[in-house]
């Protein structure tokens, strides 16, 4: 008798067990669906990373291919707006909110693909090492007549960023001069001194520090808390043509998030982090695994969700320094929903 109810209870938490994993399960009338996805090797695409190592598109019935955009993200805008891509992730710029641009073509924002969160204060405000060791920099103020980087002229997440560091010492963007800088390229920039400050993200920041080339000089998070950097865009022929395939990919890739947050976050294991230095190394630039011991973790929400109010702090800014002509309506280019309805679908975190 008592054997038997072992069994019993062998079997009960075999079925609770499977029942609660199959909340992470795609339905099983599912098709297979080609996604064509445009990544950055960089620490916050890590969500995708993560997703496609582990399975996790898999098991949505999803076949994904993934193309490499090494320096910049930009040339994914045109591809997104033919649906020539269905999903791309990289920096938020001025030109995803200009109406009068018909390259945009409707792609929206819909997702999380890094933010400077308290933990992850991953972005950092960078300056030449032979400037700082001169004494040319010493403070804010001295940025002045600098040459910067950004990843692409116009407006970026990232150039709102700087501007706030320029008003903390009472200077303008008239104040420098903006230089087209892809986050892989600038640490090359640096090296070669045809750049002087840059708001870089990890793994390059670490990397930067290593090869003696650049320094920290400020933490974007003090400056800007919690700002959505970059996102995940979807193509407009994705959202309306194929809604279900958009929402189970959202799903594999919330997934791929918590567990990239379990291998690098606070409290994380040994075997956990080995793991996840794996997967970074095979798709990041930087291959050195002992970057990855000392590099501040790229900032990404666990439920993919976007901080929509920093979003609208930066638009200000485009629309102060000219970049747009007018307030977007940006119910137009986010969608908040897709994540909700992939919420719907995974256990809560």
């Amino acid at each position: 008798m008592r054997t038997t109810r072992i069994v019993l209870g062998v079997l009960l938490l075999m079925f609770l067990s499977a029942h609660s994993e199959a909340k992470d399960s795609p339905p099983s009338t599912a098709k297979t669906a080609k996604v064509r996805v445009g990544v950055s090797p960089a620490t916050s695409t890590a969500g995708i990373f993560f997703a496609q190592e582990l399975g996790f598109f898999k098991d949505e019935n999803l076949d994904v291919e993934m193309q490499v955009f090494p320096t910049s993200t930009a040339p994914m805008i045109p591809l997104l707006a033919k649906g020539e891509l269905d999903v791309g992730g990289g920096v938020i710029a001025a030109g995803l909110f200009s109406t009068a641009d018909a390259a945009q073509g409707g792609i929206v924002l819909v997702a999380d693909k890094g933010s400077a969160r308290k933990d992850f204060d991953y972005l950092k405000l960078m300056v030449r090492k032979d400037l700082v060791d001169s004494g040319r920099y010493k403070s804010l103020k001295d940025l002045k007549g600098f040459r910067v980087g950004v990843t692409a002229l116009g407006g970026t997440s990232q150039e709102a960023t700087f501007a706030l560091y320029l008003a903390k010492a009472g200077l303008s963007t008239k104040d420098v001069t903006f230089m087209k800088t892809g986050y892989a390229d600038a640490n090359k920039a640096f090296a070669s001194k045809s750049l002087d400050a840059y708001v870089q993200l990890e793994p390059y920041v670490s990397e930067a520090v290593r090869m003696g080339i650049a320094s920290v000089v400020g933490g974007v998070y003090e400056m800007h808390p919690n700002q959505q950097s970059a996102g995940i865009f979807y193509s407009p022929k994705l959202i309306k043509e194929r809604r279900d395939v958009a929402v189970r990919f959202m799903r594999a890739y919330i997934r791929g998030i918590r567990e990239y947050l379990k291998s690098v976050g606070p409290g994380r294991k040994p075997e956990d982090f080995d793991r996840g230095v794996t997967i970074l190394t095979k798709w990041t630039s930087v291959k050195d695994r002992t970057v990855y011991e000392t590099m501040i973790p790229a900032g990404l929400d666990p439920d993919g969700k976007l901080n929509v109010e920093s979003v609208k702090a930066d638009v200000k800014y485009y629309l102060s320094q000219g970049y747009l002509k007018s307030p977007p309506d940006l119910a137009k280019f986010v969608d908040t929903s897709i994540v909700d309805d992939a919420l719907v679908g995974i256990r809560a975190k």
